[in-house]
């Protein structure tokens, strides 16, 4: 049975509750900010044009529906497992598997097409890393390092994602800074042909963007270690995606003005920083890669292995990925497991294809939550109430479901078989369960 909170929080087998709030909204910016910042810009310029600064606006203010919807839903909860929690209390058993196996599906393909990104940086300046042998001994390093950080403690965890913050933030604020600050022939407006910003490339753009913007609902799944969750919840999300959508813009404005074709780099970022300092910028922008990568792998190993906790915990997965380490009170078990399973899936696909699998499986539970807000609502008030009614809630899964039918349908196989192992995990469940086992 699921856990909900109306008192203080649970004791989960020994967990340490040392993720307070500063930490939490540290990790929402930790979840978003991976890969996206840093080559989408030229892909939102090519799509929409000149008018791509207010498709981020306009893209921000349709996630902040879903962010207010997880923001109420997760006030109500102390328990591990933030998504799987939250619809598995809403709409039962089968629902919060299938939420449970989407989620772990948009985790995984989005740490691996962030991993890859890594090795795409590296490759200016170590072509050999491309080589089969050294792609295997990048991955294992990543993925064993930041899982042994976490292995050790959620509060060791937790300040490795403190950290990656500043030298993720820092370089992007100084190209923020001296690219507003740009004057040269292209520093008023791009040169590029003008692109007609028809109404489905807005779409197309708003699919893209919202791939830019997720992540921040993987940061609630640690909860049962949250010092004040229900308090902490809501002000973290606002304050981190705020954060991000600030940053976003800014970065947004500073490609359109600095470069004279904002589209025709795949790396806009590099390509700025290249402009206003030559190949030193270069250098400054790999580096911020590998460090932005590597604080959204490391948030993801802290939240991530929650997921896994907590399906177990409630008899939805094997137990033994239920276990807290005597010593260090963590659940060790699902953390070696998630980062056997990223590096898996890193190795096996690149980038495009992990972030296009990611965009769909996130969109799918985005909406389950959305409407689990609308439900949960009828039931009793929430410690943090939207305004409106139902309004907000209502409107991020029309949001989500019309994105839906926009996304590439490419990846559906792989879509039909996460919903049949899901399918089959609940069949399994659900058999010992009635026969007593």
């Amino acid at each position: 049975m699921v856990r909900q909170v109306g008192g203080a929080a649970p004791a989960h087998a020994g967990l340490v509750q040392g993720i307070s709030r500063w930490t939490l909204t540290a990790l929402v910016v930790n979840c978003i900010i991976g890969s996206a910042v840093f080559g989408l810009p030229a892909l939102v310029a090519r799509t929409v044009g000149a008018a791509s600064p207010l498709a981020v606006v306009a893209a921000g203010c349709l996630v902040a529906t879903v962010v207010a919807s997880y923001a109420e839903v997760g006030s109500r909860f102390a328990a591990s497992g933030g998504t799987y929690l939250y619809i598995r209390e809403t709409f039962g058993r089968f629902a919060g598997i299938q939420a449970a196996w989407f989620t772990l599906l948009g985790a995984f393909s989005a740490r691996a097409a962030a991993a890859n990104l890594v090795l795409t940086h590296l490759a200016d300046f170590w072509p050999g890393v491309s080589a089969p042998l050294a792609r295997v001994t990048l991955f294992t390093l990543i993925f064993a390092s930041l899982a042994f950080v976490n292995y050790r403690g959620v509060r060791q965890g937790g300040q490795a994602s403190n950290l990656f913050i500043v030298f993720k933030l820092a370089p992007l604020a100084a190209i923020v800074v001296a690219g507003l600050a740009f004057v040269g022939p292209h520093s008023s407006a791009a040169s590029a042909a003008p692109i007609a910003a028809t109404s489905g490339r807005w779409l197309q753009a708003m699919v893209v963007l919202f791939f830019a913007y997720g992540g921040f609902e993987t940061a609630v799944a640690p909860m049962a270690e949250a010092t004040n969750p229900r308090r902490d919840v809501p002000f973290a999300l606002f304050a981190g995606t705020s954060l991000v959508a600030v940053l976003y813009v800014l970065v947004q404005l500073v490609v359109m003005r600095v470069l004279p074709d904002p589209g025709a780099s795949d790396r806009p970022v590099a390509a700025v920083a290249t402009v206003l300092w030559g190949r030193a910028g270069a250098a400054l922008v790999t580096v911020a890669v590998i460090a932005s990568v590597l604080g959204y792998l490391s948030a993801g190993m802290l939240t991530t292995p929650r997921y896994t906790y907590a399906l177990a915990e409630n008899g939805d997965l094997p137990s033994p990925l239920g276990r807290v380490h005597p010593r260090y009170r963590t659940p060790y078990v699902s953390i070696v497991f998630i980062a056997v399973a990223c590096w898996g899936l890193a190795l096996i696909g690149n980038f495009s294809w992990n972030v296009a699998l990611s965009s769909v499986a996130r969109l799918c539970y985005y909406a389950l939550v959305c409407a689990a807000a609308i439900r949960l609502r009828r039931r009793s008030p929430a410690p943090f109430q939207l305004p409106g009614g139902y309004a907000i809630p209502a409107a991020g899964v029309a949001i989500c479901l019309v994105l839906l039918l926009a996304v590439d349908r490419s990846r559906a196989s792989v879509l039909v078989v996460t919903f049949a192992v899901a399918a089959l995990n609940w069949w399994v469940v659900s058999r010992s369960a009635r026969s007593g086992r």
